[in-house]
């Protein structure tokens, strides 16, 4: 009996963590299944706002069960074993009086319980698995992403090969593929491009006994990818990660180190060169067709100076920053004036500009003041030094608590310049 209850209880946390996964973009707003039309009061519903209003509302059932759970076992989150997943509850928690005292949409108490859920279901991962049965869950974190990439890359890919449109920054609206949601952006696919790396390394030194050429051209797949989406964060963090999981695993002497560089640099980088070429060239014949077609062939032969660099698949930023100093400087001005004790709640940002604020402690500020800022700093510090600790003594740690450290640092690096952690 005891080992029934404890399968069913571990059936439940990997349901719950495949929820998690799959809630991604929904929010309280597809809670509203019912929506109205004017003036005939009709409901409107279709398969989407279903299937969305069921991935949202399963989100709730697992929040109120596994923190059940937690009391029912008796879980010592108080313990310093949890201090960190303690201080990150505390944390989204701040982000509530926000809600609750400014003009914030209290409906963003969604992205809250979200948060939570996942804290919760990971404590109880601790609690009854083992290390290796752990590794279920970075099979199913692999899955998922992997068909998130598929999915959102496939949308634009090929119309940036028939010069149709760009691949940078842009998304595709109410998508079928996501569930007539917003497709990920190009950061957003590129950030999954970087992570699904790092998985594909631990998948490898779990599953395969010596190296795979298929995980390896994946591997120069996405790396080129992500040269592709010209994401100078994400190229900065792509190049950091494959030069440490280089470190681990070789000597450092002039063959390793060039067939390193010709692997993971040199042949993305061509990769990615000969696509923004085709797409330039896409591109260039597809504005002569235009030209041809609505001004005739006699007023085009004049036009001999055609400025082909405007074609180039290059980002156009405002500075170094892309615009996000500013917008730091505008959440600043907003909080130097009321709030900056518990701030405007979750999504602060978007309330405050319509704008992410691009950066983990600019946004901790804004959603849940002072004290949350005081809270995020201090998971993130104890998130870092742990990792960092498992990167610098290299040596002494296996392979794949090498690389859960270096994913986790990963991320952490990008909440610099990027809001999620």
């Amino acid at each position: 009996m005891i080992l029934d209850k404890k399968i069913f209880i571990k059936l439940f946390i990997i349901c719950s963590y495949i929820i998690c996964w799959l809630s991604i973009s929904t929010s309280f707003n597809d809670l509203l299944i019912f929506k109205y039309k004017i003036p005939s009061y009709s409901p409107e519903l279709d398969f989407f706002n279903f299937l969305n209003f069921m991935r949202h509302l399963l989100v709730y059932v697992c929040f109120f069960l596994s923190l059940s759970l937690i009391m029912f076992t008796k879980i010592k989150i108080f313990s310093k074993k949890n201090i960190i997943y303690l201080f990150f509850c505390i944390y989204l928690a701040l982000q509530i009086p926000g809600l609750i005292f400014t003009y914030n949409l209290i409906n963003n108490i969604s992205f809250v319980i979200s948060g939570l859920t996942v804290i919760f279901i990971v404590l109880l991962v601790d609690e009854y698995f083992t290390i290796r049965e752990k590794n279920i869950f970075i099979f199913i974190s692999f899955i998922v992403l992997l068909g998130v990439f598929l999915a959102a890359f496939s949308l634009g890919f090929r119309d940036y090969l028939t010069g149709e449109q760009n691949l940078y920054g842009g998304l595709k609206e109410d998508a079928a593929i996501f569930a007539k949601k917003d497709s990920p952006r190009s950061s957003g696919i590129s950030r999954t491009c970087l992570i699904l790396i790092l998985m594909l390394f631990i998948i490898e030194n779990l599953s395969l006994k010596k190296k795979s050429f298929i995980i390896l051209i994946f591997n120069i797949l996405f790396i080129s990818v992500i040269f592709l989406y010209q994401s100078r964060t994400n190229i900065s963090l792509v190049l950091f990660s494959t030069f440490l999981i280089f470190v681990y695993l070789n000597k450092i002497n002039f063959k390793n180190i060039f067939k390193y560089l010709t692997i993971y640099i040199l042949i993305p980088i061509v990769i990615s060169f000969s696509l923004m070429t085709l797409h330039s060239n896409k591109v260039f014949n597809k504005r002569i067709a235009d030209e041809i077609s609505y001004k005739g062939i006699s007023e085009f032969e004049k036009q001999d100076n055609i400025n082909i660099e405007k074609e180039m698949p290059i980002r156009n930023f405002s500075d170094f920053s892309s615009g996000r100093i500013n917008d730091w400087q505008k959440i600043f001005y907003k909080l130097r004036k009321d709030n900056h004790f518990f701030g405007y709640g979750a999504q602060a940002d978007r309330f405050l500009i319509n704008q992410s604020a691009s950066n983990g402690l600019i946004y901790a500020l804004s959603s849940s003041g002072i004290i949350g800022l005081i809270f995020f700093i201090s998971f993130s510090f104890m998130v870092f030094l742990k990792s960092l600790k498992k990167i610098v003594k290299f040596q002494a740690c296996k392979f794949n608590i090498y690389l859960n450290s270096l994913i986790v640092l990963i991320i952490l690096l990008r909440s610099i310049l990027e809001t999620s952690y």
